[in-house]
């Protein structure tokens, strides 16, 4: 569910502030997290974007974590296409 979450949260800032407003994000393991605080800063620095740019998010990943490429590249390769608003209505 992790992949599901997170994808929902990049594809879709109110998936993101949904899942945040009701801790959905607490459980993720610690590389999920690491995600989860980039989409978080993304949203963050810009109120008007409504999803996180792809490419954006992998940079920020490399640069932060540049020890940890492979396992950011692979999580973000591997996230499904869903629908965010059915995904959120299950966290």
């Amino acid at each position: 569910m992790e992949a599901k979450i997170l994808s929902a949260a990049i594809a879709s800032r109110a998936a993101w502030q949904k899942v945040a407003t009701l801790g959905g994000a607490d459980d993720l393991t610690e590389l999920a997290k690491q995600v989860w605080k980039r989409v978080s800063a993304y949203y963050e620095a810009d109120c008007d974007a409504e999803c996180v740019d792809m490419d954006v998010l992998r940079s920020r990943l490399h640069r932060d974590t540049p020890a940890h490429i492979e396992k950011f590249d692979s999580v973000l390769d591997n996230l499904p296409q869903v629908s965010a608003p059915n995904v959120v209505e299950y966290v």
